[in-house]
């Protein structure tokens, strides 16, 4: 009767035996399956955007085609382009050049900010972003990054913007024939006497729609290109 009870325990035991080890191993899992995933979550929100594209394929924007960016991106260096065929679309571009002293990472390019409505001419308004150097690459290596100021008529035969209501001036008063594009012009030389409002560094030059006002252009461009005030 005893060795009956013993035998029938120890089969028991035996039997359960695999299930606890099943249910010790699932435990187990369980837990690691719950630290790899609460480790994952800390990482992933801890890792910052990049205001530089490690990779991707250069897609162009605005020029004649007036093609737009993605959502989230911005169409930088329509203007700066030498190729004159628009700007690329970048993925939070990076700032550069604002009163925070930001800037660019080494090799990129500071170009205009599309959303902001500064004048080409005044260099401490605004901000400009950051346009990766990797991606102007891809257009080929003769395409460059351009700098005001940017001339236009003349023997260069370039118009300025309409969409900043740019105004191409001095055009054959320069040295070489050509005008600088002026954005959102200042007027001033009028009827009313208006002036520049910092003259140590703008200078009144005429205004070509209207030879009766003149516009303010940076003095350092001005004489640059051998444009006398307007009188």
């Amino acid at each position: 009767m005893k060795l009956t009870l013993l035998l029938t325990a120890c089969v028991a035991l035996v039997a359960a035996a695999p299930q606890c080890q099943d249910k010790s191993t699932t435990t187990v899992s369980a837990k690691s399956s719950v630290t790899t995933k609460t480790t994952s979550k800390v990482v992933s929100t801890t890792i910052k955007p990049t205001s530089t594209p490690a990779s991707g394929t250069a897609k162009r924007c605005g020029g004649t085609g007036g093609k737009k960016c993605a959502t989230g991106e911005s169409c930088l260096g329509e203007r700066e382009l030498s190729d004159g065929l628009g700007g690329i679309c970048v993925p939070k571009p990076g700032a550069c050049a604002n009163f925070l002293g930001d800037s660019c990472v080494k090799g990129d390019h500071c170009v205009e900010d599309p959303n902001e409505n500064c004048p080409p001419d005044v260099e401490d308004c605004g901000q400009g972003r950051c346009l990766p150097a990797a991606l102007v690459a891809q257009l080929g290596g003769t395409v460059k990054v351009l700098s005001p100021p940017f001339r236009c008529g003349g023997k260069s035969g370039k118009k300025c913007r309409d969409n900043l209501y740019e105004v191409c001036v001095g055009e054959g008063e320069s040295n070489d024939g050509m005008g600088v594009c002026i954005g959102h012009p200042m007027v001033c030389g009028n009827s009313k006497g208006k002036k520049c409002p910092d003259q140590s560094y703008f200078r009144c030059i005429t205004d070509p729609r209207d030879d009766s006002s003149g516009i303010c252009m940076a003095a350092k461009w001005a004489t640059q290109f051998g444009l006398k005030d307007k009188a």
